[in-house]
């Protein structure tokens, strides 16, 4: 079974476009104050438990998508950027610490956070080659 892996070797883009470091050979940016993306992103929708140290509790959320490095959940509660946290795939074998880039309203009670991962492993141990 594939799994995504900690070394990512079975992502495939996403439709998003790739961003690059504004040191790195690529397409020039106008604006260097922008935020760049180094990776690229892979729609999947999984199920992650997010906690934090200064609120006992724990949320179920799930994944909009992902990279080796990250991923975008939607999440019930508002988080504030730069709050640290502890995520877990619920199917895979990641579990990390991690910190919250960005937080914006999602729906009228959902939100939508950032999650840079500091730890890699699986996100998942389904088989992502399957189209059953």
């Amino acid at each position: 079974m594939l799994g995504i892996t900690s070394g990512c070797p079975h992502l495939q883009p996403h439709t998003e476009p790739r961003w690059y470091d504004s040191d790195a050979p690529g397409p020039e940016v106008a604006d260097v104050s922008l935020r760049q993306r180094k990776e690229v992103r892979v729609a999947l929708k999984t199920f992650v438990n997010l906690s934090s140290s200064d609120d006992p509790s724990f949320e179920i959320a799930h994944t909009i998508d992902i990279s080796c490095h990250g991923a975008r959940v939607v999440t019930r509660r508002s988080w504030q950027p730069n709050q640290q946290l502890a995520i877990r795939s619920i199917r895979g074998s990641l579990k990390s610490p991690g910190r919250v880039a960005h937080c914006q309203p999602f729906t009228e009670n959902r939100f939508v956070i950032g999650i840079e991962i500091y730890s890699l492993g699986d996100w998942t141990a389904r088989d992502i080659t399957k189209t059953t």
